[in-house]
């Protein structure tokens, strides 16, 4: 055997090799493929394999909750006339909201007229936040009005409608553990089909001296607790001032109930005489407390006077920050201050500082915006849940150039530049836009109830008709004249 026949019964046998292992991956993954497919969700197995651990009747309506494989979670459904109209995603546990002298399943909480059913939900987190409440409504649909933070219904003005109580963690581990966190009240009221902050509702009156002197001498008692043991942990350290999360605890109270200047003066009253750092503390303080998504509500409704506003505002200076942005479903578009940046997940770096509005736009799912705050050499991130849509469509209109134009549906003027219409019946509907030198631009088109749609309209200027002079047509003429008498 020479060489080269030698080399060609290597090459044959590596070809068999190769063909042999593809042809092995490619039985692998058809099964692997069709075996995937063959297995149920979760849900299904849930149902079809788990107990049904409680059922009640409301009128027309049944709510039945199941538990079971593989991981002894839950779901639960909801049946009008045994024909279901909601079930729920798999959790880690679900349970009826307790009845009370203020709330019975099936009567209406929310002052609609509508029956309401509230289904606990367990997070299954360490934190007490990864817990949630469902509103349903019971109406000719059943369908869910909003996931609630946990907390617990009242009515705090006495109509009949229940209010929600619940609490802002956005001082949830910061220079604390989880269980000494401080998390002031927040009060949410129905409104316009959803629950909404109501900053006046929170309003209470200022506590009694007697209890705020009190609140100073513990909170000064347990500091220097912190500093006589050197503890680095669980509470805020700058030099020899150690403040514990009580401190901020009474501030977060006194400015989520109407009382700016108290929380500053129960500040100035705790932090030891003669220490540095105050202003490093508020800072950070106020730093957290910008990046609520609720503050900036609380302090221009709940505030008289611009001190006040101004007290705890955080005051930027020069300088750039980071900004990351999350989103559940993922791949909705990123919008600041009505312009277009990107889409989720989303990180942008090298942005100057100050207040901005950002928006959140994905079809099918509500539109989410927020004033937000970026700091000189801060990384802010945003986590947003979106809320899928369950009433008219959402139409978005993006108009290029973005000047004063006519924007017109089925007739009918509704604004001159892009703008979202948040309540578009289902249908056909013609969208016509026109601008004073430009083409007029038309389209018909269909919308269906809790879709969101993005029309973009590419306006074509008018071009200019080109007008030759009277005499323009003896130019050709008298240039081939010219030629012709060369050639003669």
């Amino acid at each position: 055997m020479n060489f080269f026949s030698f080399k060609l019964n290597i090459t044959r046998s590596g070809s068999k090799m190769l063909y042999s292992f593809a042809l092995f991956f490619i039985i692998f993954l058809f099964l692997y493929t069709y075996s995937y497919s063959q297995e149920k969700s979760s849900a299904e197995i849930i149902l079809s394999e788990g107990t049904l651990t409680d059922e009640q009747f409301y009128g027309e309506y049944t709510y039945r909750h199941y538990t079971g494989p593989p991981f002894n979670e839950d779901v639960f459904q909801v049946f009008h006339d045994d024909q279901i109209v909601y079930q729920s995603k798999v959790a880690f546990g679900f349970s009826l909201y307790q009845e009370n002298e203020l709330y019975s399943h099936g009567k209406d909480i929310t002052g609609d007229g509508i029956p309401n059913l509230l289904v606990l939900e367990g997070g299954g987190g360490s934190s007490a936040f990864s817990d949630s409440c469902h509103v349903l409504s019971l109406g000719e649909q059943c369908k869910l009005i909003q996931t609630l933070p946990v907390g617990e219904f009242v009515d705090l003005n006495e109509d009949g409608i229940l209010e929600y109580l619940t609490r802002d963690g956005v001082f949830t581990f910061w220079y604390a553990g989880h269980a000494n966190s401080p998390a002031p009240r927040m009060v949410l009221a129905y409104r316009e089909g959803q629950y909404k902050l109501a900053p006046t509702l929170m309003y209470q009156p200022l506590p009694e001296q007697e209890l705020i002197t009190r609140k100073v001498s513990e909170a000064r008692s347990q500091c220097e607790k912190l500093k006589t043991q050197k503890c680095y942990f669980h509470c805020w350290h700058q030099g020899e001032v150690y403040l514990d999360p009580s401190v901020w605890g009474f501030m977060l109270d006194l400015l989520y109930t109407g009382h700016p200047i108290e929380a500053m003066d129960f500040l100035d009253q705790v932090w030891p005489e003669g220490e540095e750092g105050k202003e490093l503390f508020l800072i950070e303080f106020k730093q957290r407390l910008n990046s609520s998504k609720e503050w900036k509500r609380i302090r221009d409704k709940l505030y008289q006077t611009q001190e006040e506003k101004a007290l705890w505002t955080m005051k930027v200076g020069e300088g750039y920050g980071q900004i990351k942005i999350f989103s559940i479903p993922t791949e909705a578009t990123v919008i600041f201050d009505g312009e277009r940046k990107g889409q989720t997940p989303f990180s942008l770096s090298g942005m100057p500082v100050g207040e901005y509005t950002i928006t959140l736009d994905k079809l099918g799912y509500e539109e989410w915006e927020e004033e937000i705050l970026i700091f000189a050499n801060q990384v802010i991130e945003v986590d947003v849940r979106l809320l899928a849509r369950t009433d008219n469509a959402i139409v978005r209109i993006w108009i290029s150039p973005n000047e004063k134009a006519n924007i017109l549906i089925d007739g009918e003027y509704v604004g001159e530049r892009s703008l979202l219409l948040k309540n578009v019946p289902q249908g056909e509907h013609t969208i016509k836009v026109t601008k004073e030198g430009y083409q007029d631009w038309e389209n018909t088109l269909s919308f269906y109830q809790g879709e969101s749609y993005i029309v973009t309209v590419d306006l074509k200027a008018i071009p200019e008709e080109e007008v030759l002079p009277s005499n323009a047509i003896w130019i050709p003429i008298g240039l081939l004249l010219f030629m012709f008498l060369i050639w003669v």
